[in-house]
């Protein structure tokens, strides 16, 4: 006696449309927390990108004042009457100038070294529920953070007791970056002041001072 057999026929369109809605789904599932928790990615870049940036930019400032001259005679040329009293406080532009480019590099070549870090992320932290953050699996991602700085020096006077004024020369410094993490990029900018020398003024602040910008 013969057994016949029978081969269940493989409807392909019908499968077809099955994959292709399934993944269909996955596709507009994926979209959406995609796009739900890109600017949570981006908010953890950003401040990731910061922390590297603000120590780059202690790393750059630091290299600076030890490899160039940076003392309150550098910047200021004092001019005194017969009596020893400061007349006027005169800018050296070519010294201020130097020291803002060579500040500038140090701090460029000091980011550009903390390019791409890993960045990783717990996934609770993606969420609204503070019982998560910090919780679940590491999600790793690249971030690549591009700068540019400009450099400024600016004075302050303060009071230093009777008849005496404190002069500061301040380093004002402010890095404009962009976090970058796959398909994204986020601009910021960190700002940070350095006194970097000051001098005490007795007698009158002298009427002609020319100012360091």
């Amino acid at each position: 006696m013969k057994i016949r057999r029978y081969r269940r026929k493989i409807d392909f369109p019908v499968l077809f449309l099955k994959v292709a809605l399934f993944l269909a789904i996955l596709s507009l599932i994926f979209g959406f927390y995609a796009k739900s928790l890109r600017p949570m990615i981006l908010a953890c870049a950003e401040k990731q990108a910061q922390r590297h940036v603000y120590a780059a930019i202690q790393k750059g400032v630091l290299h600076c004042l030890e490899n160039c001259p940076s003392d309150y005679e550098t910047f200021i040329r004092v001019s005194r009457d017969s009596l020893g009293r400061v007349k006027s406080l005169e800018t050296d532009a070519v010294s201020v100038n130097r020291f803002k480019a060579a500040v500038t590099a140090d701090v460029l070549n000091s980011v550009s070294s903390f390019k791409k870090q890993e960045l990783k992320i717990a996934a609770g932290s993606l969420c609204d529920i503070p019982f998560f953050w910090g919780k679940g699996p590491k999600l790793s991602f690249i971030i690549e953070p591009f700068g540019t700085v400009d450099a400024s020096l600016v004075s302050e006077f303060s009071s230093a007791g009777v008849n005496q004024t404190c002069h500061r020369i301040k380093l004002h410094l402010t890095v404009h970056f962009t976090a970058a993490v796959p398909g994204n990029r986020t601009a910021s900018s960190l700002t940070s002041d350095f006194y970097i020398a000051e001098t005490v003024i007795v007698g009158d602040v002298p009427q002609f001072f020319a100012d360091l910008s």
